[in-house]
């Protein structure tokens, strides 16, 4: 269900619910990719709440359901955005107060996600984050001359758009990012795809993939990190060194060997969805496990 809420600035943006069948177990806040909107989750959480798990998926800033067109493809303030989801975040958890927190980011989502816990942000304790197909660094290597050049292009001509599949493959043609070729076309007839990103916004993408390195030995949350083994934008093996830097212990990585870039809109969705649940299920009942072993041993004592 679609509504909206208010930003820091004003701004009226739309965002996702998804209500939790029966009593709420907990509340997930999504955060969709570059190109991507809140809707793009349905998949995941329409099922998670049907599990119990009241979902809430905010339209970034900067992207295709952004109210000023404008800023659609052309602004990456993380800053603003940042101040955004927290806004966002406070406002849904306050309509279920006292229920664990769960984040999920996906792609460029879960690098804001990584930089929002890596620096502390949130006044309420994440339970737990789902970082999928993080873009820690991309699969066709820049070339060393090449990064400085587009700084200097983002700073003269920051409105200069260009598709980032450019960046990619090299060529203009749009990057696949899923095997289902219907969710494929859908993506691309929706109204919040956007075709090609300022040089600008590619820029300060490029800045926070630099740093993701960084962010992650400052991540102490129990995460969740999934990996396609085709996805097109970033190798398995990038990942899992991005895996393999968070600094909480409590980690899990899923690799699904043959899916792309879109883990729960492909066609190994039903078990990358199962996964996640199965994930979240084992952190929310592990106390209760815990208390029942507990109060057993008492018994037989």
């Amino acid at each position: 269900m679609e509504f909206l809420w208010t930003a820091p600035d004003g701004s009226i943006f739309p965002a996702e619910h998804w209500e939790a069948a029966g009593k709420a177990r907990g509340v997930m806040i999504y955060l969709h990719g570059m190109g991507s909107a809140g809707q793009d989750f349905q998949s995941l959480a329409g099922q998670a709440a049907r599990e119990g798990w009241e979902g809430f998926a905010i339209n970034l800033r900067g992207q295709g359901r952004d109210p000023v067109r404008h800023r659609r493809g052309t602004e990456l303030n993380l800053t603003q955005m940042e101040r955004d989801i927290v806004a966002f975040a406070e406002e849904v958890i306050g309509r279920l107060p006292g229920l664990p927190v769960f984040w999920c980011g996906e792609s460029m989502g879960a690098l804001i996600l990584a930089h929002l816990l890596a620096s502390a942000t949130f006044s309420t304790p994440a339970q737990g984050a789902i970082f999928s197909a993080p873009v820690v660094k991309l699969r066709k290597e820049m070339p060393p001359a090449l990064r400085p050049l587009i700084r200097v292009v983002a700073k003269l001509v920051p409105r200069f758009r260009l598709p980032p599949s450019l960046f990619v493959t090299g060529s203009s043609e749009p990057v696949r990012v899923s095997r289902d070729e219907e969710y494929r076309e859908r993506a691309r007839a929706a109204a919040h795809f956007i075709e090609a990103f300022s040089i600008g916004f590619l820029n300060s993408l490029g800045d926070l993939m630099d740093a993701s390195l960084g962010l992650a030995i400052r991540i102490k949350t129990p995460s969740l990190v999934l990996a396609g083994g085709q996805d097109v934008y970033v190798e398995v093996d990038r990942i899992r060194e991005w895996f393999e830097r968070l600094a909480t212990p409590d980690k899990t990585l899923k690799i699904y060997p043959e899916a792309f870039h879109c883990l729960w809109n492909d066609l190994d969705r039903d078990l990358v969805v199962a996964d996640v649940l199965a994930w979240l299920e084992a952190k929310t009942t592990l106390p209760d496990k815990i208390a029942s072993s507990e109060q057993k041993s008492e018994k037989a004592a």
